[in-house]
């Protein structure tokens, strides 16, 4: 009889040890992978944020410069506004020449800017005189239906 009280508590005991320690072990266990879960979480949370704020600022910086050339080049240069028909010359990208009457003549060493005005954007590139009265340059793809010509 006293051997098998004995055994009966050592049988509770173990229990109660076995318990506690696998109670242990699992809140070890589910703290350390939540808390893995949560860094991975915040992780792709902060990258994506950095991510989103620095196209943003990428792209406020290169407006800005963008505007910043514009007004410069704006500055001490001849600058002629040629509409564009795009029911006589549709043009959608790729290589544009551009020929002048005599009357418009451009300086050999000039440089020379297009000004490509679409619909929703601008695009600046720059020209190749190839004589005094023609302009060659690499016409940005999509619809345009003014560009400017911008000598210095």
């Amino acid at each position: 009889m006293l051997q098998s009280m004995l055994q009966s508590m050592l049988q509770s005991m173990l229990q109660s040890m076995l318990q506690s320690i696998l109670q242990s072990m699992l809140q070890s266990m589910l703290q350390s992978m939540l808390q893995s879960m949560l860094q991975s979480i915040l992780q792709s949370m902060l990258q994506s944020m950095l991510q989103s704020m620095l196209q943003s600022m990428l792209q406020s910086i290169l407006q800005s410069m963008l505007q910043s050339m514009l007004q410069s080049m704006l500055q001490n240069e001849i600058l002629m506004d040629v509409k564009l028909s795009t029911n006589v010359a549709p043009v959608y990208g790729g290589n544009l020449c551009v020929n002048f009457d005599d009357q418009t003549k451009f300086p050999l060493d000039a440089e020379i800017y297009l000004v490509f005005q679409g619909s929703r954007q601008r695009h600046v590139t720059s020209a190749t005189l190839l004589n005094e009265t023609t302009l060659q340059c690499q016409a940005p793809v999509g619809g345009i239906k003014t560009f400017l010509v911008r000598s210095k």
